[in-house]
């Protein structure tokens, strides 16, 4: 048998171990117009797949697998013992990442892929025993003018809890929207814009005597107020207790390297012009010197669109990211509700639709 012929045989078997064993199944059909979706009662592999032709060797072949994304903790193309309820069944070998779906394919799949993965979201969060938060005390800091100084006030929070989906970087036009969507995560974006506003607040007695647009400025003469360019104080700009301050609230929110990046961009755009944004960016925010994988991936790799094809309800949050030693394989967590409201809702709509659904109280 040629090498060419081989690896045919070797792609057919994997799409046939997709079609035995998958959870579910997207089918893209030749003509590109349309797909099916099939689920396998008995599935012993917790993965979301999809099917569709492709290109190899130069000429199309109707069947490959273009993508699988992992369910909990399952690694997608890996190989898997697989759901065998106690019995002794055979392994399930590794299937070949050797294809990936074309822009256009993705474009065509990708709002029924993120509504079969909310769905399995909120299928999985609505059996668990107990409500998909939980609370914490945590305490929220922040500059009284005032007073002068910073004051700190516990507060107890719900935060969601989700389902880990599993993607490969090679998958990356899944893998570019999910980064994306994590941008819009609305507790991330709360975490980040109070991490603004407590910088720029804890550092305005440094600055001049005149406000403008939240920025301290000195006075320049004849009614004209002008910047300070950089610090020029006595003492250094790091061992000021207002800068201390601020690096112990960004060191609290334990941020990755590329959501740094992300805060120093958000406390820019917020304060354009501010005096100290370099001293603040080095010494408080400290973003990486290099763009990071994650963010050279969103840069790459995200289509045109994202918000058409992500549920506007979805919050996503990055469990797992991307390391220097090469792993390939992100988790991410999904949030089918971001909110108790949310979660209430949800349970209005199952008690109409089901007399007999009994709450989890919240």
């Amino acid at each position: 048998m040629n090498p060419v012929a081989r690896q045919l045989k070797l792609i057919e078997a994997d799409v046939r171990r997709i079609r035995d064993h998958a959870a579910y199944v997207f089918t893209l059909n030749p003509n590109g117009k349309s797909f099916s979706l099939a689920s396998n009662q008995g599935a012993r592999l917790n993965v979301v797949a999809v099917i569709g032709p492709s290109i190899f060797e130069g000429s199309e072949i109707r069947e490959a697998v273009l993508l699988e994304v992992g369910i909990g903790r399952t690694r997608p193309y890996s190989r898997s013992q697989g759901k065998n309820n106690g019995q002794k069944l055979s392994e399930i070998p590794r299937r070949r990442k050797c294809f990936s779906l074309s822009p256009k394919q993705y474009r065509f799949i990708a709002p029924a892929l993120f509504g079969l993965l909310s769905k399995i979201a909120a299928d999985k969060v609505a059996a668990w025993e107990t409500p998909p938060f939980f609370r914490a005390e945590i305490e929220s800091f922040w500059f009284s003018t005032r007073r002068k100084r910073t004051l700190a006030n516990p507060r107890t929070r719900a935060y969601p809890r989700g389902v880990w989906f599993t993607v490969l970087r090679e998958d990356a036009f899944l893998a570019s929207d999910l980064l994306w969507a994590e941008r819009q995560n609305k507790i991330l974006n709360r975490i980040l814009d109070g991490l603004v506003g407590f910088i720029g607040k804890r550092l305005s007695p440094y600055l001049g005597k005149r406000r403008r647009r939240g920025v301290k400025l000195k006075h320049g003469g004849r009614g004209k107020p002008r910047t300070v360019s950089g610090w020029t104080g006595k003492k250094s700009f790091d061992k000021l207790v207002g800068v201390r301050e601020c690096q112990e609230a960004v060191a609290r929110a334990k941020l990755p390297d590329y959501l740094r990046r992300a805060l120093a961009t958000k406390f820019n755009a917020r304060n354009l012009g501010h005096p100290l944004l370099c001293l603040i960016i080095s010494d408080i925010i400290c973003p990486p010197p290099e763009k990071t994988k994650e963010e050279r991936l969103l840069e790459t790799a995200l289509l045109p669109g994202p918000r058409g094809r992500i549920p506007r309800n979805l919050q996503v949050a990055m469990f797992k990211r991307l390391t220097p030693q090469g792993n390939s394989r992100l988790i991410f967590e999904l949030f089918p509700f971001a909110t108790p409201e949310a979660w209430a809702e949800y349970k209005e709509k199952m008690r109409e639709n089901n007399p007999d659904y009994s709450e989890v109280p919240f």
